[in-house]
């Protein structure tokens, strides 16, 4: 089970990626969550989904999830 170094959220307005207000500690908790009717805004200022479909997580172990990862 490998530590979750970061959770970043995409805006599909601006096409951008921002740090996700949700944070969760580990990748195993991470691929069991539910995470649903979330919304935060990026850092422009748009409102956007924060749900797992809109995230790319980095983890200690040099692993990582999600669409256009880093």
């Amino acid at each position: 089970m490998a530590k979750i170094k970061s959770i970043d959220v995409y805006c599909p307005t601006c096409k951008s990626w921002s740090p996700s207000p949700i944070f969760i500690g580990d990748t195993e908790t991470f691929a069991s969550m539910i995470a649903s009717g979330n919304t935060t805004n990026c850092q422009k200022g748009h409102i956007i989904n924060c749900n797992k479909e809109n995230f790319r997580v980095r983890s200690d172990d040099g692993g990582f999830r999600g669409n256009d990862t880093f």
